[in-house]
């Protein structure tokens, strides 16, 4: 297995990442977050920083994993423009949201959020419902 450098945003899924393989660091504005976490996950860097904000090199990581986490941002599209800059030119980018499942959600994703995202990350993207 290659080595990959990887962000995430949360700690929950990191028991089931294979460590040995990869570098992994997590990105929270909370220093107090960072510091539970780095004790409970040693092997993992944690960045204290705004993912909003330019908080990395161009073309850093391989992956990028936001579980839960966009819907929270006031300034989505910077947070976006910001994960599709990092990611180098054929990574991986895994976003999870809350997701309603109504007919009036699925519209007014069709009609905003989708085609913002189409915008910003543009062929990188694939939207599963």
């Amino acid at each position: 297995m290659a080595y990959n450098r990887n962000l995430g945003g949360i700690e929950s899924h990191i028991p089931y990442e294979e460590m040995d393989n990869q570098e992994y660091a997590i990105i929270d504005i909370r220093q107090n977050i960072l510091d539970i976490l780095n004790k409970i996950h040693p092997r993992v860097n944690s960045i204290l920083g705004d993912c909003q904000k330019e908080y990395a090199g161009e073309n850093t990581y391989d992956r990028v994993i936001a579980i839960y986490v966009l819907e929270h941002l006031p300034n989505l599209p910077e947070a976006l423009k910001q994960m599709h800059r990092i990611l180098v030119d054929d990574g991986v980018a895994h976003v999870v949201i809350p997701c309603e499942g109504s007919l009036a959600y699925t519209i007014c994703i069709k009609i905003s959020a989708e085609r913002l995202l189409a915008q910003i990350v543009s062929y990188r993207l694939h939207v599963v419902y």
